[in-house]
């Protein structure tokens, strides 16, 4: 049976743990407050604001070399490596997991990519 001692203590650690709890309540209200308006100016940003003038501009331009360089060679690019494939000797047709049929050079077949 408990003694009058132990039941205050614990009535006692009861609402001192209340106490604590909604002190603490405003700091962490105002802190995923804090977190929302971030999260909602982010995207409220555009991404040639979060990158820059040059974000699209970049990527266009990697592409065009890319595509550029694709073209130099007669079956393309190794889907890993962009070595150039220009003989049928020079690369291996492999279907991926989802379902994507790739062209891989040699060397990059042979590490299982």
């Amino acid at each position: 049976m408990a003694t009058t001692a132990t039941i205050n203590e614990n009535a006692r650690n009861y609402w001192m743990a209340t106490a604590m709890a909604t002190a603490v309540m405003p700091v962490v209200a105002e802190e995923v407050a804090m977190a929302m308006e971030e999260e909602e100016d982010l995207l409220a940003q555009t991404l040639a604001e979060r990158w820059g003038e040059t974000g699209d501009c970049h990527w266009a331009a990697l592409e065009a070399a890319r595509t550029a360089e694709w073209e130099k060679h007669k079956f393309g690019l190794c889907d890993d490596c962009d070595y150039g494939l220009d003989d049928e000797s020079d690369f291996v047709l492999h279907r991926r997991m989802n379902g994507e049929s790739v062209l891989l050079c040699n060397e990059c077949s042979a590490a299982g990519k």
